[in-house]
């Protein structure tokens, strides 16, 4: 069984893969100009070798992780998306104005942003990290040991 700091982190990491190519999805929507919502596959496929270094988690319970980690950086790569489009608009900082919108404008900006594919394209990807996490080892990877 890993310790306690082990565990914490892999859990940590399993949250911030999906954080950081939610960061990415923001920048690459902005260089091509285009929404891009079927690169929240990418969102979910990025978890596929955190499923053997979370195997002390049961598997129901590491299904919820994943697909709450893939959601997480799916709203995360919208709210970028979305404060991008409104400071662009108002010629402010995208942190200054993601704060002043707050979490409840950036919710209802993403929901009105949202269409058809979005929503299909993340309820898919939220499927996919799911299934991704079922299908893990119950045996984590263990470093070598050094000489």
């Amino acid at each position: 069984m890993p310790a306690l700091f082990t565990r914490f982190s892999r859990v940590a990491t399993l949250f911030l893969l999906p954080l950081g190519v939610g960061a990415f999805w923001s920048v690459a929507a902005q260089v091509l100009q285009r929404d891009l919502p079927w690169f929240a596959l990418a969102v979910a496929l990025c978890l596929l070798p955190m499923t053997a270094q979370i195997g002390f988690v049961r598997k129901p319970a590491r299904m919820l992780l994943h697909a709450l980690a893939a959601a997480c950086g799916i709203v995360y790569a919208q709210a970028l998306i979305v404060g991008v489009v409104v400071a662009g608009q108002f010629g402010d900082g995208v942190l200054a104005t993601l704060a002043l919108m707050g979490v409840e404008m950036t919710w209802q900006l993403i929901l009105v942003r949202a269409d058809h594919s979005d929503v299909a394209a993340a309820a898919l990807a939220v499927v996919v990290a799911a299934l991704i996490g079922r299908r893990g080892s119950g045996s984590p990877v263990k470093p070598r040991s050094v000489p």
